[in-house]
């Protein structure tokens, strides 16, 4: 019972693990005390990394859910420039050009402010194991400018497209969405 407390913290990831390792560890500890059997600190650090695994996967959840959401009117049209969080943007949408290869937050800003990209499309990814960079940079790409193309849209200025894909570590939290954007060109 002290290994599966120990392997049960390993796999704390899992998150089903750390309820179950918080009977198991418990059983184990009172098991070893009574029969003076060895296994004490296996115990002690299988219910130690599932509390530590508890604790991170709490903070990221309480990260996630207090994303940045920016200021809406009765329309749902943004009204004041804030940073948000891409999950938060919608079909419609204007945001400050974007200059990374990984986001995070984007400064999401009324249209109509110089240098505004404008999200035009919004999809999934398909479920799965994680397709690598070069898959899911042709995918979202591909899959952007054939939405575009099939808009109609037409842009003021010389424009480019640009998509806010997940990222290795985001597909691994369930994140599959991809944001298309007509950006204007510098």
């Amino acid at each position: 019972m002290a290994v599966a407390s120990l392997v049960l913290g390993i796999a704390g990831f899992l998150v089903i693990t750390i309820p179950m390792n918080l009977v198991i560890g418990v059983l184990a500890l009172s098991r070893t005390a009574r029969r003076g059997q060895k296994g004490k600190g296996l115990v002690i650090a299988g219910l130690t990394l599932s509390a530590a695994w508890a604790v991170g996967l709490g903070v990221i959840g309480a990260m996630a859910a207090s994303s940045p959401e920016p200021e809406r009117d009765a329309q749902g049209q943004i009204t004041k420039p804030a940073q948000a969080a891409p999950d938060k943007l919608k079909v419609g949408d204007c945001v400050a050009q974007i200059n990374a290869a990984e986001v995070s937050d984007v400064r999401a800003q009324p249209c109509g402010q110089p240098g505004s990209g404008k999200v035009f499309a919004i999809f999934q990814l398909t479920q799965g194991s994680w397709p690598g960079e070069k898959v899911a940079d042709d995918k979202a790409g591909d899959t952007c400018v054939k939405r575009y193309e099939k808009s109609g849209e037409q842009a003021d200025k010389q424009s480019g497209i640009q998509y806010i894909r997940p990222t290795e570590a985001s597909w691994r939290l369930g994140d599959r969405r991809v944001i298309c954007l007509v950006v204007p060109r510098a």
